[in-house]
């Protein structure tokens, strides 16, 4: 328990809101997605409000993975909002219990439409060893530490960079 909540100050101190991201993409992402959507989602807990946000802001019309509460599909209100639409988003409740194997095969079935939404990366020691996995992995290139989440994406067309932010 000690050991989680220095983790937590640990990300507090290393991460930034908006003013200290210098990627336009993800710029957006929180400003427009998530920081906007806090009032739409009060009651929810912090990471669905998250969720929600995110599968709204990129307009993601099919989830795979069950997050624990109904999510819903862009609205008319929300549609064109984010800059670019990732169809498809994979949802991961327990990293801890995947093994380098189901890593190698969750990389594998990743490609540029899809976003790899991983729920409290640090829950365990194994939790987080699977989440710098999947965030140092060459595959992908652009991850966010949310803390209550982990989001990676795969886009070719800009350098590999990871953002600790907070909501």
């Amino acid at each position: 328990m000690l050991k989680r909540v220095l983790n937590y100050f640990q990300f507090l101190f290393k991460s930034t809101n908006q003013h200290g991201v210098h990627s336009p993409f993800v710029y957006s992402y929180l400003t427009e997605g998530i920081y906007d959507s806090k009032k739409h989602y009060k009651s929810y807990k912090k990471k669905y409000r998250l969720l929600q946000a995110t599968i709204e802001y990129f307009q993601v019309q099919e989830t795979f993975g069950k997050p624990g509460f109904s999510t819903y599909p862009s609205t008319e209100d929300t549609k064109n909002m984010g800059q670019e639409t990732y169809p498809k988003l994979h949802y991961i409740k327990a990293i801890e219990s995947y093994t380098s194997d189901d890593l190698n095969r969750l990389i594998k079935s990743v490609d540029r439409s899809t976003i790899l939404y991983i729920d409290s990366p640090h829950k365990s020691a194994k939790a987080h060893e699977n989440w710098l996995s999947l965030k140092e992995n060459k595959k992908f290139h652009v991850s966010i530490d949310f803390y209550t989440a982990g989001i990676l994406f795969k886009r070719e067309e800009q350098e590999k960079e990871h953002f600790t932010l907070r909501m």
